[in-house]
């Protein structure tokens, strides 16, 4: 919904999550592919960009103001997501730990 900031496209999540998985793949399978440099290059690069943007996110999440917590939600949702393709299960479900503090932080009350 265009109109309602707080919501992120779930087809362009899913999208983007399928390229995350394909990319993963690729990594997997490069040698056979002859694309060991470049998908490792690439891989690192995703990596590297996603750990940075999802800390982003979850230190905005902690400090947002009601009006923005629903989009900040959303997209550690997505980071979320996108974390289980790149990093794994493991490192999802330790980042989806990090998310659920941020959340109840965000919700108690500032002094």
């Amino acid at each position: 919904d265009d109109a309602n900031p707080s919501r992120m496209d779930p087809s362009e999540i899913e999208d983007l999550e399928h390229t995350l998985g394909m990319l993963a793949a690729c990594r997997n399978f490069a040698g056979e592919m002859a694309m060991n440099e470049l998908t490792t290059r690439i891989h690192t690069d995703v990596q590297t960009f996603l750990d940075h943007t999802t800390t982003s996110i979850l230190d905005s999440l902690r400090n947002a103001p009601d009006v923005d917590r629903g989009l900040k939600i959303a997209q550690i949702e997505a980071a979320l997501r996108f974390s289980a393709k790149v990093f794994g299960p493991s490192y999802a479900q330790l980042l989806q730990k990090a998310a659920d503090v941020a959340i109840l932080s965000s919700k108690a009350p500032q002094r």
